[in-house]
């Protein structure tokens, strides 16, 4: 009788503790879209420019999500992204191209590269969030590359929300890649 005592008390205490998990994760996501403060670069997300706010929110997000998430996260990431850029939809959009250049051309390119780690060269095609590690690195936009590497047409008009969750998903494939091998 003990014995199925303790896997009841055990079950319960595993419920509890889920539960606790699921509100703390909750809260700091609320919390994050509140504030919209980056704890990678210590500062708001609206004293970034568009390219670098919408790289960083990906990479910020990501930190707190497990590998597994809820698609609605992605919504939040994209209404986060409309609210700090105070964008609607239609007129938040750049090319691949623009959104590199700009990336490339920040104040912020040094602290990307360390947030995002260098990307060694490779000659298939390649995630966006490795391309613009390889950009950020060597200096160097070729436009004709991001067709090469990243396999889309490199003037192609994407909304700043949907290159979040781009990079968003590039993030998570690799925290899931990396949890395989571990």
């Amino acid at each position: 009788m003990s014995h199925l005592y303790n896997a009841i008390a055990n079950e319960i205490v595993n419920k509890a503790l889920q539960g606790a998990i699921v509100n703390e994760r909750r809260n700091s996501l609320l919390w994050w879209r509140e504030t919209l403060y980056s704890l990678s670069f210590k500062r708001g997300y609206r004293s970034l420019s568009s390219a670098v706010a919408t790289v960083t929110m990906a990479y910020d997000l990501h930190l707190q999500m497990p590998a597994f998430y809820p698609q609605s996260v992605e919504y939040l990431l994209r209404e986060t992204v409309r609210a700090t850029l105070d964008v609607r939809e239609e007129s938040g959009v750049v090319s691949v191209t623009a959104f590199c250049r700009d990336l490339l051309e920040s104040e912020e390119k040094f602290g990307l590269i360390q947030l995002l780690g260098q990307s060694p060269e490779e000659h298939e095609r390649i995630p966006l969030l490795d391309f613009i590690k390889q950009i950020l690195t060597t200096q160097n936009l070729d436009s004709q590359n991001v067709r090469n590497k990243v396999g889309i047409d490199p003037e192609k008009q994407i909304s700043f929300g949907n290159l979040a969750v781009w990079l968003f998903r590039d993030l998570q494939a690799r925290k899931l890649t990396i949890s395989k091998k571990s």
